[in-house]
Order: structure tokens, then C-alpha cells, then sequence
């Protein structure tokens, strides 16, 4: 199973986007109950390339990189993917991730999500909304939202652009839902009605599907 990130709408460890991604994992929790795990990840996954983790001379040369780091990626990177073999939805609540390219060259080939907020008026009130303490960090969030803006929509697999939070969790659901029967085709021969025929039907322009097996 091909774990699943979620960026945006700006950077993690402020309220909104924390605030935005907890209630998606919430909604997911509940729609994917007992097909779902949640995986914190602390470490700094965007430094699992595959040059570096699969060539070991190479780790000499990623001067920036501390060899406990390494280790500690690696750790996260075998622990992600014992659980992806569970078989179960693997969503990562990943610290350190922010922009699409910094996975681009890890060998977790996740299904990447950006939570979009098309208007920057919206995300300036929302982050004025949480009070002083996120009013000075108001730039360095609006920069980070815009620089999210500018990448390439090829990027991400599913773009969460709706107006309403709900509308965006929905979406979502719909597109993991795709994703679980044609990765269970079992349970899609024992369950003919299921929902796969309805969510392909519905599928949007803003995302599309790919599966991977290991």
C-alpha cells in the first residue's frame, strides 16, 4: 500500500494547517474504521533518498546528514512500510514535510495530497482567527502557502481545493476508497456493489490513481 501525505495548506507546526489536517485524519479515522492507521512521523523523511539509504558510500559524501539522522529516517522508513504491509490505509502525519519535492526521490512513492486554499484573503483571516501568537508568523505562512501554490499540479495525486472542509474530506474518502478496492480486488468480488463503480464514476480532474505493489 502506497502511504498517504497531506500538504498544505501551509506549513506544519502552525494552527491552521495542523488545525486542517487533524480534522481530515479525524474524518478518515472514522469513514476507513479498522482499514486506517495513522503513522506520526517525527523524522525527516525528505532525507530518505535512495542514492543515500542504498549506496553506503554515498552516506559520506551527505555531509549535512548525521549518521544517527540516517538511522532514524531508515527506522521510520522500515516502520512505514511493515505497516503498509498490513495492508490497511497508511496515512502519515509527517513533521517535517511541507513541499512535494521533498519526497520526490525517497523510495516511499506515496499518494500525495495538497489541501488548497485558493484564496490568500481566506487563509490571512483564518490565521488571524487563531489569535496573536499565529499572527506573528502570519508571513512566513503566507509565503509558504504561495510557494505551495506555484508547484506543478503533477505533483500531487489529489488536490483538496473545495470550499468547504467537509466537500474536501469527502473527496478524499472517495479517492481512498477507489484506491482500497483496486488494491483488495477480493473484496470487490465479494462486494459487487461496491462503493468502487460509484467513486470511479465521480472521479475529478484534480486527482488520479496510481497502484503500487512491493
Amino acid at each position: 500500500m502506497r502511504p498517504v501525505v497531506l500538504i498544505g495548506p501551509s506549513l506544519k507546526g502552525y494552527e491552521v494547517t495542523d488545525m486542517m489536517q487533524k480534522a481530515i485524519f479525524d474524518y478518515l479515522k472514522h469513514r476507513f474504521e479498522g482499514r486506517v492507521s495513522i503513522l506520526r512521523v517525527s523524522a525527516d523523511i525528505s532525507l530518505g533518498k535512495r542514492s543515500v539509504l542504498n549506496n553506503p558510500t554515498r552516506r559520506v559524501v551527505e555531509k549535512s546528514i548525521a549518521r544517527s539522522s540516517l538511522a532514524e529516517v531508515q527506522r521510520e522508513i522500515d516502520r512505514i512500510f511493515d505497516s503498509a504491509r498490513s495492508m490497511r490505509l497508511i496515512v502519515l502525519d509527517a513533521d517535517t514535510i511541507n513541499y512535494p519535492g521533498q519526497l520526490a526521490k525517497t523510495c516511499l512513492a506515496p499518494i500525495v495530497v495538497c489541501i488548497k486554499i485558493s484564496s490568500q484573503k481566506v487563509l490571512q483571516r483564518l490565521i488571524r482567527t487563531r489569535g496573536k501568537s499565529q499572527m506573528k508568523h502570519l508571513t512566513v505562512q503566507m509565503v509558504a502557502a504561495e510557494k505551495l501554490a506555484a508547484c506543478n499540479q503533477e505533483l500531487f495525486d489529489v488536490i483538496l481545493d473545495e470550499n468547504k472542509l467537509e466537500d474536501a474530506c469527502e473527496h478524499l474518502g472517495d479517492y481512498l476508497d477507489t484506491y482500497w478496492h483496486a488494491t483488495h480486488p477480493e473484496n470487490t468480488r465479494a462486494n459487487p456493489m461496491s462503493s468502487l463503480s460509484k467513486t470511479a464514476s465521480n472521479s475529478t480532474s484534480g486527482s488520479h490513481l496510481q497502484v503500487f505493489t512491493r
